[in-house]
């Protein structure tokens, strides 16, 4: 077994092999012991902080590097969904375009059906006032022509029946 020498400030505890044997050189030796507990305490409350402080800037960058990648998958699945919203954007142009030119045509061919409707009923309607007007005149040709006739007939049935004059008085007296 070895002896343990220490630095003490006595000679019988020097000379023992065994620890301090006096209560001065307890004393030292737990005066010392309570300083190197001291500053391993202090030691260790200073690398208690170093290591926390880089916990803090470890969970810190660790938070940071999840919200960059929350925040990289949401503008990949925005980017997705604006090329999804583009393409279909432009599949229902086209469609709009399709329809609109299918419009154009059939409005193109309405406005044409409408213009020869217009002329037609403008060809009717004039074709209707001429021959009203015509219509017209032979019927005031005929009522004419009956008139005269009418009227030949009466002079002639005045010529065969002569008409002699009435006095009301008298059918008024005697009737």
């Amino acid at each position: 077994m070895a002896s343990r020498r220490g630095s003490s400030s006595c000679a019988l505890c020097e000379g023992s092999n065994l620890p301090s044997c006096c209560a001065l050189c307890v004393n030292a030796r737990l005066l010392e012991y309570h300083t190197k507990l001291r500053m391993m305490r202090s030691l260790r409350d200073s690398l208690h902080a170093r290591i926390a402080a880089r916990l803090e800037a470890k969970s810190k960058t660790d938070e940071q590097r999840i919200w960059r990648a929350s925040k990289a998958h949401d503008i990949m699945e925005l980017r997705d969904r604006l090329t999804e919203l583009k393409s279909k954007t432009a599949v229902d142009k086209t469609k709009v375009e399709q329809a609109s030119s299918g419009l154009k045509a059939k409005t193109a061919s309405l406005n044409l059906a409408l213009v020869t409707l217009k002329k037609r009923q403008a060809d009717a309607v004039a074709m209707h006032t001429s021959a009203m007007e015509i219509a017209q005149m032979n019927l005031m040709t005929i009522t004419s022509d009956c008139m005269k006739m009418q009227s030949k007939s009466v002079k002639q049935l005045c010529r065969l029946f002569p008409m002699r004059r009435v006095s009301f008085y008298c059918i008024y007296i005697f009737g």
